[in-house]
């Protein structure tokens, strides 16, 4: 396109508009208001906005004013964090003292490019907030201020030059993005602050969940010990009735073994009396001989008797030592009858 220098010549109020919005935009985001004011942006005076055809078009200067919107925001921020803080003081005005001047130099730069056209400021600033440069928030923004300067300008264009007072807008415009940046504070902190009660929950539960964990080793360990527990006093209790089985066996056999032995009593008695019988045969026979000797010992010598003497003990010893065999054979055999009961079976 064909370059349109910026200057009263060519006849055209949005052009030297835009080209006085560039300037202006560009002096507020260096923080040069008095560069502006010396650029002569009052009637018929707009050689302070020479500029290139392209340093006019809404896209360059909707870039500029993305940067700007960006140290509003940064003023806004500071105020808000100064105002919640402990240390709130007369140094919080600071950020609303700048954000007034950079918002005062721009609102009125631009109704003096315009020449107090309201219908001028309208139509441009349409076209620049539609800038790919203010999407989101910087688009809202951007309308927020052509809102404010629709509302605010009257339909005396000389009325808007020589007398417009910018600072209603511009406090207006502190305002919304204070609110505005209040409430992205307010919820900035609340995410924090759901994302800390979100990590103590979770580290709750990974406390509780290793907790768990251990009980339930604790527990299976317990449990295995009482089974094991539980197995030995079973083995126990199976010993114990093993012992008892085998000693009741032991018990039988001693009393049938007895009871044997009671059975061959009467037969062992008979032995002995037959045995007793035995002895005292042979003495008698002599007994009679000693009873027709008596009369001849009586002047004979006392030792002719010793010999009868000695023979009765001896026969009666006899008879003893049969009776006593015959038990010591009965013991015998309950202690074999014992030992076979006890001995463990294959």
């Amino acid at each position: 396109a064909q370059s349109r220098p910026c200057s009263p010549s060519s006849g055209q109020r949005s052009n030297k508009m835009v080209c006085g919005m560039k300037a202006v935009l560009v002096l507020a985001s260096a923080g040069s208001a008095s560069a502006l004011v010396a650029g002569g942006a009052h009637t018929g005076a707009h050689k302070g906005f020479l500029a290139n055809d392209d340093g006019m078009r809404p896209d360059v200067v909707a870039a500029t004013l993305a940067k700007v919107e960006d140290e509003w925001v940064a003023q806004a921020s500071a105020f808000v964090e100064c105002s919640t803080s402990t240390e709130a003081g007369i140094h919080c005005s600071i950020p609303g003292k700048a954000f007034a001047k950079s918002c005062g130099t721009i609102v009125s730069a631009v109704v003096q490019a315009s020449e107090g056209d309201r219908a001028h400021v309208v139509e441009y600033m349409g076209d620049v907030c539609k800038e790919k440069a203010l999407e989101g928030w910087h688009s809202t923004r951007c309308q927020s201020l052509a809102m404010l300067l629709k509302k605010s300008l009257g339909a005396d264009n000389y009325a808007n030059r020589e007398s417009f007072d910018s600072s209603s807008i511009c406090t207006g415009l502190w305002q919304t993005v204070a609110a505005e940046e209040k409430a992205a504070l307010a919820q900035k902190q609340a995410e924090g602050e759901k994302a800390e009660a979100e990590r103590v929950k979770a580290e709750e539960a990974e406390k509780k969940r290793r907790q768990a964990e251990e009980d339930a080793r604790v527990a299976e360990a317990g449990k295995r010990a009482e089974e094991a527990a539980e197995a030995e006093k079973e083995a126990a209790a199976a010993a114990k009735v093993a012992e008892e089985a085998a000693a009741k066996q032991v018990r039988q056999v001693a009393i049938r073994a007895l009871a044997k032995a009671a059975a061959a009593a009467p037969s062992a008695a008979a032995n002995a009396t037959a045995a007793n019988a035995t002895a005292q045969s042979p003495v008698a026979v002599p007994a009679e001989k000693a009873n027709a000797t008596v009369q001849a010992v009586v002047a004979a010598p006392a030792q002719a008797a010793a010999p009868a003497q000695a023979a009765v003990p001896a026969n009666v010893t006899q008879a003893s030592a049969v009776v006593a065999l015959s038990a010591q054979a009965n013991a015998t055999e309950v202690q074999n009858a014992t030992k076979v009961a006890a001995a463990p079976k294959k």
